[in-house]
């Protein structure tokens, strides 16, 4: 027999789990591998289906933003793979993937996979991917 009657319970030593600690599979994410970046397709919906992409770099706060461009602009990088696609895409740049493991101390074992949420900065809408709380998953498990 279930006691019908509830007791009070202490809630000290008890801590609030934040809500972003879990994710969902339409969570728009990032990844970065030893050679490359990738983003998933949610990322790339969540920015409208655009061709192309800015990224902007905070290093220190280990972040990364990235906005929609035309194709035209001087510092677009193409995302997308096809005219018609409208997929997941790896996106080779072993410079730049490279000075981030060494700056940010990753292991080139390991791709690292951050969520990415909306955020507005100068009338732009932007996803931000914050690596200091990034997921590392083993390469080639």
């Amino acid at each position: 027999m279930i006691d019908t009657l509830m007791s009070e319970l202490n809630l000290d030593g008890f801590q609030l789990v934040s809500g972003n600690l879990f994710s969902t599979l339409s969570a728009p994410t990032m990844t970065i591998w030893p050679d490359s970046i990738s983003f998933s397709q949610t990322a790339y919906s969540t920015l409208n289906n655009c061709d192309a992409i800015t990224l902007m770099l905070n290093k220190n706060k280990k972040s990364i933003a990235v906005s929609s461009v035309q194709t035209s602009h001087p510092n677009a990088i193409i995302w997308k793979k096809g005219r018609d696609t409208v997929k997941y895409s790896k996106i080779s740049c072993t410079t730049f993937a490279r000075k981030l493991y060494d700056e940010w101390g990753y292991d080139p074992k390991y791709r690292y996979k951050a969520l990415g949420r909306l955020v507005t900065a100068e009338k732009r809408v932007m996803l931000l991917f914050e690596f200091s709380s990034a997921v590392a998953e083993r390469i080639g498990k």
